[in-house]
């Protein structure tokens, strides 16, 4: 099964989508967040179209803070998954998505890219870490 993964941001949205069989995440692109949430739904949306015509299932990043609670950016996750649902017909699911930015560089620096190079690949990065571990989870 075919799966989209996104690590929203309110600057940049990394995206990741899984292998047909829905084995392996590998990270895609970034894109930049536009003036409102709702055009950068819209514009996100263009950029992945090609992804989500095999796409079963949209899951996204959802950003507790370490105690497990709901912070600020969970709240904007909430909003921007609202946004998808009604303009996607297929499952979309928050994932738990802690520290997967800081674990997404610290592979990026492990493959030595220089600073500049890594913030253009961290969120499609970590896009791919929240899309593994929900894949691994799921596989059990």
């Amino acid at each position: 099964m075919k799966m989209v993964a996104l690590d929203y941001g309110k600057k940049r949205i990394g995206i990741a989508v899984s292998d047909p069989l829905g084995i392996i995440a590998m990270p895609k692109k970034m894109v930049e967040a536009k003036e409102t949430l709702e055009k950068t739904v819209q514009y996100l949306l263009s950029e992945i179209e090609t992804f989500l015509k095999e796409a079963k299932i949209v899951i996204i990043g959802y950003p507790l803070l370490l105690s497990g609670k709901k912070g600020a950016m969970a709240e904007d996750v909430e909003k921007f998954k609202e946004i998808l649902e009604n303009m996607l017909d297929i499952p979309i699911v928050l994932w738990d998505e802690r520290l997967t930015s800081s674990q997404a560089d610290r592979i990026l620096k492990e493959k030595q890219l220089k600073r500049k190079n890594r913030v253009k690949k961290i969120d499609a990065a970590a896009a791919a870490i929240i899309l593994q571990s929900y894949i691994d989870a799921k596989s059990f």
